[in-house]
């Protein structure tokens, strides 16, 4: 009985004492600003990610992935391999693709290369999600409107009844300097592409995570 006791007492210890589930250190981001070229070259990307909590910096556990406007054909844009710091609420984390920097001023320096392009074809309609290396949609982007028909669905997370439908009304900008930007604070959840997203007013303007912006230009 005693053996049995210390064996729970032990067990108690250790699992005080264990690390928070992987998902607690970068689950609350937002995809807060996305690109998908600049003046119609589709080379030149950028994904900008939002803390809504301090402490969501350890992104190496998760990717940025993109499907067709029938949410179909994914493709990995970037699978993390390292973490960002200081983690701290309304900290940017910017992915730009190389093509990127000679659309900036000053030129762009990301916190991380675009490994992948959004595929041209997927500008129209699409959808963008920020997952676990496990497959959970953390934060769902999609644009297109009716034209996009694939899944609006993700974890809780983020969006309360878990749809981050109905799409954004229009295309992932490409054809100007303006980018889709996330219309609310920090803190914010998702309650659908449509109300919480906007073209910008002018040229779009990201930052990375040192705080460091970089206007876009023609």
């Amino acid at each position: 009985m005693r053996t049995r006791f210390l064996v729970f007492v032990a067990a108690t210890v250790l699992l005080a004492l264990a690390p928070p589930p992987a998902d607690a250190t970068f689950h609350l981001n937002q995809i807060e600003q996305v690109i998908g070229g600049v003046s119609g070259d589709t080379t030149a990307q950028a994904i900008q990610l939002r803390m809504r909590v301090n402490g969501q910096g350890g992104v190496s556990q998760g990717r940025l992935v993109v499907r067709d406007a029938t949410g179909r054909n994914a493709v990995v844009v970037i699978d993390f391999t390292t973490d960002v710091t200081p983690e701290l609420q309304g900290e940017t984390i910017l992915i730009a693709s190389p093509g990127f920097a000679a659309h900036t001023s000053p030129a762009v320096v990301p916190d991380f290369t675009l490994v992948n392009l959004i595929p041209a074809s997927y500008l129209a309609a699409g959808s963008l999600t920020f997952e676990s290396d496990g497959g959970t949609v953390l934060w769902r982007l999609s644009w297109g409107g009716t034209a996009y028909t694939g899944p609006n669905r993700g974890a809780l997370f983020n969006d309360r009844n878990g749809n981050f439908g109905p799409p954004f009304d229009g295309p992932l900008p490409s054809t100007g300097t303006e980018a889709l930007l996330f219309q609310g604070p920090a803190s914010a959840g998702s309650t659908s592409n449509a109300t919480d997203y906007a073209v910008t007013g002018g040229a779009g303007v990201f930052t990375n995570s040192a705080g460091h912006s970089f206007a876009v230009t023609p």
